[in-house]
């Protein structure tokens, strides 16, 4: 199973370049009801792109407010390239909870293209008698379980695809100790098809920067073995980069090597 976060202006300031070893996805609160959009979803998305992290959003959905105006609120908020997308359901404010929650998705899926994810907890969902075995089954399930070994699967569907087991959790990266850690259940290949983004896009190349450092080793790949040096002042000419896993940028010099961006500055 890929072990993933889902975040909201809770978790603060996140380094997303120390967070991207210890995780394969993060999920990001986008908008709440028809008025609340989190005023971290811009930077923590942007946080993910530039550090290649598989992302998607999730809207936390009201039962008193009009479902269609959500979802129109939530597509309006979530900005291109996002494609795993959750109704998060675990509050009732009143109003028809089962009605309302049928027209948030369906209008979602209507104006989106984008089959939404539902997010809830057993006991929520037993609760309220939401469940249709026939319907329930079109959507993608994000069960939210904790302190069990494996999580019960709400009346309605026959198994889970992503399980919330701790909302005490500790990623370097994230403050505090109070991040939501999630599973998926299924291959990385499979959690690619369905966020369908996490691909590193490198700033533009320099054309060329001058050697900061006493000596700056070059390497055979990122934090690869050495295979020789530059002196302090060496101009190099850029001709490729990459970003490691902990969200460094390398420039490559042709067929030499790689080189840390953290010791050169770019000459205008």
């Amino acid at each position: 199973m890929l072990e993933g976060v889902d975040v909201s202006h809770w978790q603060g300031s996140i380094n997303w370049a120390v967070v991207k070893p210890h995780i394969s996805f993060a999920i990001l609160k986008c908008t709440e009801g028809a008025t609340y959009f989190d005023d971290t979803y811009v930077v923590n998305k942007q946080g993910c792109i530039d550090n290649g992290i598989p992302h998607g959003a999730y809207h936390f959905f009201r039962t008193n407010v009009n479902p269609v105006t959500q979802a129109d609120y939530f597509h309006a908020h979530i900005g291109s390239n996002m494609n795993m997308l959750v109704c998060d359901v675990e509050t009732n404010d009143g109003g028809d909870l089962k009605a309302n929650l049928r027209a948030f998705v369906e209008r979602f899926e209507d104006i989106s293209g984008v089959r939404p994810w539902i997010y809830t907890a057993p006991a929520f969902w037993r609760a309220y008698g939401i469940h249709d075995e026939q319907w329930c089954v079109y959507f993608p399930l994000w069960i939210a379980n904790y302190c069990v070994s494996q999580p019960t699967v709400p009346p309605g569907w026959s198994f889970w695809d992503m399980w919330q087991y701790s909302d005490k959790g500790v990623v370097p990266g994230i403050p505090g100790n109070t991040v939501d850690l999630n599973r998926f259940d299924g291959t990385e290949s499979e959690l690619m098809q369905i966020f369908r983004n996490g691909v590193v896009v490198p700033p533009a190349l320099p054309d060329k920067v001058r050697v900061i450092a006493n000596t700056l080793y070059i390497r055979a790949k990122p934090m690869g073995s050495v295979t020789g040096y530059m002196p302090n002042g060496f101009i190099v000419h850029p001709t490729g980069s990459k970003v490691d896993s902990t969200g460094v940028l390398w420039y490559q010099s042709g067929p030499l090597g790689y080189f840390s961006s953290k010791w050169v500055e770019v000459v205008q």
